[in-house]
């Protein structure tokens, strides 16, 4: 059994990467997908060239380092083939692992070893063996690529960041960041169902009917991506 890795999605700040199994036996629960940030992917272009001693060839003599090279080293699939080898099939959520180390085959042909950036998102598949999700992961996905290029957390003007919490949390105890609960409705409701909450218990929370809640959800992501 082999998989592939397709973009499935490109967003302003990152990008969704669909894993797809295939092979002769049909075996369930191994779909799935990561968001990947552009901050991945100049965390991960800085460990090479910090790893290399090659810094003075990215820098920028007006700004410090010419940060679209620095991304350009390392691809959204690179991450994901690491984030693969690095995590359980039943993992969801934020998977970067601060120092940990591991084994990684870069799509450009260099043997290397990377750390799995903070900001990188997988989305598994409800029929994961030993489970815990409910929605599907491509749309988990789009929804949470979506919300990252919409929503700065105001006070910093950072990105959003995932919070592993808010989906092994009852909706009832659920915090909702500042920047989400002042941007309306549609937004909340986007930003639970990509921490994998029920349609009913995003109802209950947004006020609305269980019947209309994939409706909000369809309309806050652009028809580009659908």
């Amino acid at each position: 059994m082999s998989h592939k890795l397709t973009i499935a999605a490109e967003f302003d700040r990152g990008a969704l990467v669909e894993v797809t199994y295939t092979g002769t036996l049909e075996i369930s629960g191994e779909d799935h997908a990561y968001y990947v940030p552009d901050r991945a992917l100049r965390d991960a272009g800085m460990q090479k060239i910090n790893e290399t001693e090659t810094s003075d060839a990215y820098r920028d003599s007006d700004t410090g380092f010419d940060w679209d090279a620095v991304e350009d080293l390392v691809s959204p699939i690179d991450i994901v083939e690491l984030a693969e080898q690095e995590t359980l099939n039943r993992s969801d959520g934020d998977v970067g692992r601060g120092g940990k180390r591991g084994p990684y085959w870069s799509s450009r042909g260099a043997d290397e070893e990377l750390t799995v950036p903070g900001g990188v998102v997988k989305f598994a598949d409800p029929d994961a063996e030993d489970g815990k999700t409910k929605r599907d992961p491509i749309e988990r996905g789009l929804l949470w690529g979506t919300l990252k290029d919409r929503v700065l957390v105001e006070a910093r003007q950072a990105e959003l960041q995932y919070q592993n919490d808010v989906r092994q949390s009852s909706v009832r105890t659920v915090r909702l960041p500042i920047a989400i609960f002042n941007t309306g409705t549609e937004t909340i409701a986007a930003y639970l169902a990509a921490h994998d909450h029920y349609d009913r218990s995003i109802a209950h929370v947004t006020d609305t009917e269980e019947e209309e809640v994939q409706e909000i959800l369809n309309r806050f992501v652009p028809d580009d991506y659908q």
